[in-house]
């Protein structure tokens, strides 16, 4: 079973995804959201790579989780806090994020629910 969150924007942006590890022994890889700034291509990516580029136009992307993405209200607490490893925590905040569709900061992460695989 793995959580899954949504990605939404009231653009009409809409995405179901899970975050995570494919396995629980699996140290090196974790699943988190991230975005190409250039394109607006929404996937997921390693957390554990140093550099992420693109699938689509294969130019360098950005995790959700990097301050420039998310806007500078307060946030209300946490949608997913997850700790990646001994030096890093992935967190996704209750504000808005920079949505790929619309480029505005009107997009939130929810929690969605289980997958079943």
């Amino acid at each position: 079973m793995i959580p899954s969150f949504l990605a939404e924007c009231k653009c009409g942006f809409l995405v179901v995804f899970a975050v995570g590890r494919p396995t629980p022994k699996n140290r090196y890889t974790f699943y988190a959201p991230a975005v190409c700034l250039d394109c607006g291509e929404f996937f997921l990516r390693n957390y554990c790579s140093v550099f992420i580029k693109c699938p689509k136009c294969r130019k360098k992307a950005h995790f959700y989780d990097e301050p420039f993405l998310h806007s500078k209200e307060i946030a209300v607490g946490t949608v997913v806090s997850w700790l990646v490893d001994e030096e890093r925590r992935f967190i996704l905040y209750k504000k808005n994020y920079l949505c790929p569709k619309c480029k505005q900061f009107s997009m939130k992460f929810f929690g969605g629910g289980i997958l079943v695989d």
